[in-house]
């Protein structure tokens, strides 16, 4: 009887330690398996949720498989997509305005100086000014276009900007004097600094966004087509007034 005893108690510690073994390597593999859905999450973060497809059950089976899918998913990273969407395509043409409007800022000069010479009667000291204005807005203005940026937000400083582009160019057209036509210069000088910073850094984290790293330098050099664009748009309108005229 004391021997069956002591049977049946060896057989129970056994039972008891076999269950507790169990739990541990329960509890070992799910906390395995949080470890790597975690780290598939950082990866998803980092690389996008479409770049690799890790599968925690199949990894243990076959290794090789894990490390087949994340090769793939680096590869894929790597390959430029061929399109882009239609909101960043729009994002860029937005964004390019600002260097079409610096553009042909800095070109209609050229062809509207010699009628604002005649019409206001400027001296040469005068006209030099005016072209010069917009240039020393540009300069004032330009270095606070960072701080724009981060108290307004990219797209809305370049909406501002544009605006007040807007403005300068309805102070130039009634302009009755001298004066007046240096503030339009000035304040669309400004706008410009300021536009083409925020312009420049828009499109550089739109870019960054997704999988769009390859098409980077392509869209931010758009504001520098755009700017050659808007030169050609106001020797184009010089060119229509001298014909009218």
């Amino acid at each position: 009887s004391s021997g069956k005893m002591h049977q049946r108690n060896g057989s129970d510690g056994h039972d008891r330690a076999t269950n507790s073994s169990s739990q541990q390597h329960h509890q070992h593999h799910q906390h395995h398996h949080q470890q790597q859905q975690q780290q598939q999450q950082q990866l998803s973060c980092r690389l996008g949720p479409e770049t690799f497809s890790y599968e925690p059950n199949a990894a243990a089976s076959d290794p090789s498989k894990s490390n087949s899918s994340v090769s793939h998913g680096l590869s894929s990273l790597c390959k430029p997509t061929t399109s882009l969407p239609r909101t960043l395509l729009l994002a860029t043409v937005y964004a390019s305005i600002s260097g079409l409007l610096f553009g042909y800022q800095m070109g209609v000069t050229g062809g509207a100086l010699h009628s604002l010479q005649a019409t206001l009667s400027l001296t040469s000291s005068q006209a030099e000014s005016v072209s010069g204005f917009f240039f020393l807005g540009l300069m004032i203005a330009s270095p606070f276009g960072g701080f724009a940026c981060d108290r307004l937000g990219r797209r809305s400083t370049i909406l501002y900007m544009d605006g007040a582009f807007a403005v300068a160019a309805a102070i130039m057209a009634v302009a009755p004097n001298y004066e007046t036509v240096l503030a339009g210069r000035f304040l669309a000088g400004c706008a410009s600094g300021m536009s083409l910073v925020a312009a420049v850094s828009y499109l550089t984290e739109l870019a960054s966004a997704e999988h769009h790293h390859a098409h980077r330098g392509a869209l931010v050099s758009t504001v520098e087509a755009s700017v050659s664009l808007g030169f050609l748009v106001s020797y184009l309108a010089s060119l229509v007034s001298t014909v009218e005229a």
